[in-house]
């Protein structure tokens, strides 16, 4: 009993002197990496990300590389989101102190970049405004990730759905009438109010402003019947560049065509409070409706490409007073 006690114990001896001895794998990848979305729906000329790789357990930091992009419906390697474009960029935020032409063009430079970009450490896909030079449709992208562990080859890791440049972005509308001659008795009125947008292709690079009551009548800014309100942005604050014109239909606004979202500046400061991303205030004064009262538009609109925009209130609630 005593010897067999002792046979079993130098080989269990043995077996740890030999485990010790081979080698311990260091890390691990796993064969599951992946997006954290299937497709990434991005549009034409505008910038998107996804987040990066989801590493199912994988040791970090990883390094990835794009392998290839391609036409999904094809297999045509779309090398046209490798080329390099005149992209315009930020070279610092824009303030409402870059209130002059001159001023902004020195925040604002060229250059050249790809339509397509994946960070080494992580994987995060990033596209560029340069997608404005790459057709619509759908691509797929296979991608290498290394760690300490080894390296992996990820097919069709992730789909890119590009789909057509849009004009314009309407982020945010609302409206109130209140009583006329008093900032005071505010009723809202949302579901009387719609926005239509309608861009020209032209050189010139304007966006006017009209207001039209329900039976398509327009309203005279000329007249005084289309106000500012003192306390709140009107689109003259995002938009410094060149004089307002107020015609007897309209107000319009030149703007300088950089390449980039319009308008440019993200903060403005008016009668002492901070106003974000473009909201602009109007009033139609209640001596010009038959309901007299006051009628409050209030919007927050984009402008992705040049031209002529015409950005028309309509205001179903009321009726001009001629």
């Amino acid at each position: 009993m005593k010897r067999n006690y002792i046979n079993k114990l130098g080989m269990v001896l043995i077996t740890l002197i030999l485990g010790a001895c081979a080698k311990v794998e260091n890390g691990y990848i796993s064969d599951y990496i992946t997006y954290n979305l299937r497709t990434l729906e991005a549009v034409q000329g505008q910038v998107n990300y996804t987040g990066a790789l989801v590493l199912d357990g994988s040791t970090g930091p990883v390094k990835v590389k794009l392998l290839s992009i391609r036409d999904k419906q094809t297999g045509r390697e779309a090398t046209e989101f490798l080329e390099e474009y005149d992209v315009p960029t930020y070279l610092a935020e824009i303030t409402s102190e870059d209130n002059t032409l001159e001023r902004l063009n020195q925040k604002i430079a060229i250059d050249q970049v790809p339509a397509i970009m994946v960070n080494e450490i992580g994987g995060r896909v990033g596209l560029t405004r340069a997608t404005t030079n790459i057709e619509t449709g759908i691509y797929t992208i296979d991608v290498e990730v290394t760690n300490n562990r080894g390296t992996k080859i990820i097919n069709n890791a992730l789909d890119i759905k590009l789909v057509p440049a849009t004009t314009h972005t309407i982020d945010y509308q609302a409206m109130t009438t209140s009583d006329f001659g008093l900032e005071d008795n505010f009723i809202d009125a949302a579901q009387h109010f719609e926005i239509e947008v309608t861009r020209e292709a032209t050189d010139d690079n304007k966006i006017v402003f009209r207001w039209v009551d329900k039976n398509g009548d327009t309203f005279n800014p000329s007249a005084g019947e289309i106000i500012k309100r003192g306390d709140r942005p009107t689109f003259a604050h995002w938009s410094p560049y060149f004089e307002e014109e107020i015609t007897d239909d309209a107000i319009s606004y030149e703007f300088p065509l950089t390449g980039l979202d319009y308008p440019v500046l993200r903060q403005v400061n008016v009668a002492g409070s901070t106003w974000a991303d473009g909201i602009t205030y109007y009033r139609v004064v209640g001596s010009a409706t038959d309901i007299g009262r006051n009628v409050n538009p209030v919007s927050t609109l984009r402008y992705h490409l040049g031209g002529t925009y015409h950005v028309t209130y309509h205001l179903k609630n009321v009726v001009r007073k001629s």
